[in-house]
């Protein structure tokens, strides 16, 4: 029966931390607003924070343990992900820059990978359709 709370604790400790990292970017979704938006903004920061701080104390320390990898795992991998985005995302855009600098259009640079993808077909069917 340990076993099963530790793991909803686990399970709930990342549920808590996705609205703590949510209600973070608040003050960048209200931006446009932030002036009327702002109180509903902190209180939503100050209500998650708190039941997680909360929840961290009151919690015996077998249970805390279990509640706070919970918190730390999913912002680690929020964070971790966030990173590999960024990764990803700079490594396409230099890609596309390069094909562009060399003077191709975007709907040559698709039918060229279209054309690459069917001749290194495993299979040998070039004349495949999609």
């Amino acid at each position: 029966m340990t076993v099963i709370i530790w793991i909803a604790l686990f399970l709930f400790g990342m549920a808590l931390a996705v609205q703590l990292v949510a209600s973070l970017y608040g003050p960048l979704d209200y931006s446009y607003t932030i002036k009327t938006a702002y109180p509903k903004v902190m209180l939503r920061i100050l209500v998650w924070g708190g039941l997680s701080a909360a929840l961290a104390l009151l919690l015996g320390g077998r249970y805390r343990a279990a509640f706070l990898w919970g918190l730390g795992a999913y912002v680690v991998s929020y964070l971790l992900s966030y990173q590999a985005t960024k990764l990803m995302l700079k490594r396409n855009l230099r890609l596309l820059d390069r094909e562009w600098r060399a003077g191709r259009s975007c709907r040559a640079i698709i039918s060229t990978r279209r054309e690459t993808d069917i001749s290194q077909d495993s299979l040998g069917s070039a004349d495949r359709r999609f």
